[in-house]
């Protein structure tokens, strides 16, 4: 069982959804490269000045931990994801343009997802980033190898997170031996924990060196 991210893009802004089952091979020169979505934090000075949010109503245990631990993969001297005290300010709704970042566990578009994002843009400028994931996933949560009956929580928030910065979904290629974060597949039982060269050159283009 495999799970893919799948997104679209509206005038309203761009919405990625890890969806369930990827079918389809594409070929090894879809592999060294990054896309981006377009909008970012760049504009501010402090490029994630706003801090996130996660809310624990119906999260497993650990998974605060997970999701920091992830957050801290994408840190380097011109971005930092930040966070705030724990809450649940959209009050269930997901996506919620509230003016506030937040991470939560509930009910997805895709039932059988593992996860989704939905960055709010204007123009080039992402103004908010809300992340949601499945509740009803036999999650791993530890620091550990994840079981191969488990999905693995630290690498599916470091995909999302990695939206939220301001990166799109890569293309799976079978022929990698090191496939980034940001590829689009994430197998149950898999640990994709780690910025590979083409994660960070993305970063880069995004907010430098």
């Amino acid at each position: 069982m495999r799970s893919e991210n799948a997104y679209y893009s509206s005038d309203a802004g761009v919405y990625f959804s890890l969806l369930a089952f990827l079918f389809g091979l594409l070929s090894a020169n879809d592999a060294f490269a990054y896309k981006l979505i377009g909008s970012d934090w760049k504009y501010n000075p402090n490029p994630m000045g706003k801090a996130f949010e996660i809310c624990l109503t119906n999260a497993p245990s650990g998974a605060e931990q997970a999701i920091k631990d992830a957050a801290k993969v994408w840190e380097y001297p011109k971005f930092k994801f930040t966070f705030k005290t724990n809450a649940c300010s959209s009050g269930g709704q997901f996506p919620a343009d509230n003016g506030t970042n937040q991470i939560d566990f509930g009910a997805l578009p895709v039932a059988d997802a593992p996860g989704a994002t939905k960055p709010f843009t204007a123009d080039t400028k992402i103004t908010e980033c809300d992340i949601r994931f499945n509740p009803g996933l036999n999650w791993h949560t530890g620091s550990g190898d994840p079981p191969g009956d488990r999905w693995d929580l630290r690498s599916a928030a470091v995909h999302e997170l990695g939206h939220c910065l301001g990166l799109a979904d890569m293309p799976e290629n079978p022929f990698s031996t090191d496939p980034p974060v940001m590829e689009k597949s994430l197998a149950i039982g898999q640990k994709r924990r780690a910025l590979t060269q083409d994660d960070k050159n993305g970063r880069a283009a995004i907010y430098g060196n």
